[in-house]
C-alpha cells in the first residue's frame, strides 16, 4: 500500500511540475533545431545502487511511466520530456557530482533527489544554477 502511495504522489508531483512548465512556454523565439524534435532533459538523481537502491528505481520508474503518459498525450505544449537518472549511489558527495553531470548534459528541469541528504548537498548547487525559487550568492 504505502508503495503504491509514494508512485502516485510522485507522478502527481511531476503531472504539477510540467503544468507549471506549460506556462512558461513561449511561442516565438528563434529555435535552433528550426522548431522540430523539442525536448525537455528532466534530471533526477538517486541511489539506483546500493543499500537504498530501492528508493532510487521506485522513484525513476514512477518518474518514467509519468513522463511516457506525458509524453503519449502530445507532451507540454509540443515538447517532448525525455528523463535522465544519475546514480548518487546514496552518498551526498556523489549527488552533488551527479548534479554536475546532468548540468553537463544539458538538463532543463531538475527533479531533485531522492534521499534528503542528497538534496541537502544538491540543493546550494541548484540554487546556483538558478534551478532553485530563490538564489544564492556563489
Amino acid at each position: 500500500m504505502k508503495k503504491g502511495m509514494k508512485l502516485v504522489c510522485m507522478v502527481l508531483t511531476l503531472a504539477m511540475l510540467l503544468g507549471l512548465l506549460a506556462g512558461c512556454g513561449g511561442k516565438g523565439g528563434d529555435d535552433s533545431n528550426g522548431g522540430s524534435d523539442q525536448t525537455l532533459l528532466l534530471g533526477l538523481i538517486g541511489p539506483m545502487t546500493g543499500d537504498y537502491a530501492h528508493y532510487g528505481t521506485s522513484t525513476r520508474d514512477g518518474a518514467q511511466v509519468a513522463v511516457e503518459e506525458i509524453n503519449a498525450a502530445g507532451g507540454v505544449n509540443g515538447w517532448q520530456l525525455k528523463l535522465q537518472t544519475e546514480d548518487s549511489q546514496g552518498d551526498p558527495d556523489s549527488a552533488v557530482s551527479a548534479f554536475g553531470k546532468l548540468m553537463d548534459d544539458k538538463m532543463n528541469v531538475s527533479l531533485g533527489c531522492v534521499l534528503s541528504g542528497e538534496a541537502q548537498s544538491v540543493l546550494p548547487q541548484e540554487h546556483c544554477k538558478g534551478y532553485g525559487r530563490l538564489r544564492q550568492r556563489c
